[in-house]
């Protein structure tokens, strides 16, 4: 027998569906057992699930590394008048966890860079966030 555990839902990964997947088709039972995740958490806000477009992840820059991917995803959503739920970056072997300032501070230099007026004064964000004790 084989386990494999994950801390929140594991079916909102694509790599964790995949390995889900291969497995049944080499005939490997898999039982599932879902946790809590950010997907169900975000509930507490008030703000409908039915009303969240695509996700995005905000991660760290890097020299010549500054992926415009979560611009694009809220620009998207926004036209379609969508939530965006925007994941943090997590360099959990450095103990490097984004805080929603530095993920704030990322957006507002997309748009200083990009200039398309979708990260604008007029926006509201909602910061969700578990403090979690001795990082």
């Amino acid at each position: 027998d084989i386990m494999f555990l994950t801390a929140g839902d594991p079916m909102v990964a694509t790599t964790h569906v995949d390995i889900a997947v291969e497995a049944k088709k080499k005939g490997i039972d898999v039982i599932i057992i879902n946790a809590p995740s950010i997907y169900s958490a975000v509930g507490i806000t008030g703000l409908q699930l039915y009303k969240f477009g695509k996700t995005t992840s905000i991660v760290f820059p890097e020299p010549n590394y500054f992926p415009e991917t979560p611009y694009d995803v809220i620009k998207e959503n926004l036209k379609m008048g969508y939530h965006t739920l925007c994941l943090l970056d997590i360099h959990a072997d450095k103990n490097k966890f984004m805080t929603a300032n530095e993920g704030l501070k990322i957006l507002l230099e997309l748009e200083k860079r990009r200039k398309e007026n979708v990260w604008t004064k007029l926006v509201k964000c909602l910061i969700l966030e578990k403090s979690i004790q001795n990082r």
